[in-house]
């Protein structure tokens, strides 16, 4: 494993993991979802780098190592930075590795950045696993915006949790032994600043206005996730990107939302690499 720094587009340096793989012609970027870091994905990318890939994992901006004072875990200032960095990751791989075949997989909040990157980057493929994102977001950003007057945008109100798509009700995970793996690791659990939560709607509410023309897209969803990717948003999501271009295959996994932590993960990475194939 490799471990490079890559500067932002307003210097914050991306903490990013390579495993090169001599003679590969394809390459895939990994972004983690939320809460998430590119460590947990280790096993992961081992298991597409055994099957003839060169593997690029990074956190994002207020994730895990991409962090600074003005990028505190949980702190998201603007969405648009999100899709800049993954814009970054993209052309460092393309240059590092030759221009060769590119893939992408984003899970949960990075399938939401891979999403609104993706007219700019233009993958071969592409996995979206279980992407946050609601069909109510241009209304509920309006919502959001009034309410950061009232909370404040430094805040942790639960009010905004629950916008989101934390609560009672969310399900991250199937298993209690992932639940408790999670909740145990203070890089996973925290609580996103109001503000953040904002920026995350906000690149829903964008998705609307994006163009998808000849991008090949898996989308995938956990079947017990009703709450931060719901069944009904993820379906009408599908219906427009088809209806804007795309080609895409859907499949749902009877998991929570974090369905590549989940009971029979393995499964899943088959399903993606057949894909891929």
């Amino acid at each position: 494993m490799i471990e490079v720094s890559l500067k932002s587009c307003d210097l914050l340096y991306l903490s990013v993991s390579i495993m090169e793989n001599i003679g590969a012609s394809k390459t895939l970027i990994i972004v983690p979802g939320i809460n998430e870091y590119k460590e947990r994905y280790y096993n992961m990318a081992n298991y597409f780098y055994q099957n003839g890939f060169n593997i690029l994992l990074y956190d994002m901006r207020g994730h895990g190592k991409s962090i600074s004072k003005e990028n505190e875990l949980g702190v998201i200032s603007d969405a648009g930075k999100l899709i800049d960095d993954l814009v970054i990751v993209y052309n460092y791989a393309k240059n590092r590795f030759g221009g060769k075949d590119i893939y992408v997989l984003g899970d949960s909040l990075g399938a939401l950045v891979g999403l609104n990157a993706l007219p700019q980057i233009k993958p071969v493929k592409t996995v979206l696993v279980s992407p946050i994102f609601s069909e109510s977001a241009i209304a509920t950003l309006k919502l959001l915006k009034f309410m950061l007057g009232i909370l404040g945008k430094n805040g942790e109100s639960s009010y905004m949790q629950s916008v989101l798509g934390f609560g009672s009700k969310t399900v991250l995970f199937s298993s209690s032994v992932a639940t408790n793996e999670f909740k145990s690791d203070a890089i996973c659990y925290y609580n996103y600043k109001n503000k953040s939560i904002y920026e995350i709607v906000r690149l829903e509410a964008n998705v609307k206005k994006l163009e998808f023309e000849l991008q090949n897209i898996f989308l995938v969803h956990g079947s017990l996730d009703s709450t931060l990717s719901e069944k009904g948003s993820l379906v009408n999501l599908e219906k427009y990107l088809r209806q804007n271009g795309a080609n895409v295959t859907s499949k749902d996994y009877n998991a929570g939302h974090k369905v590549l932590f989940d009971l029979n993960h393995e499964v899943l990475w088959q399903d993606i690499l057949a894909y891929f194939a």
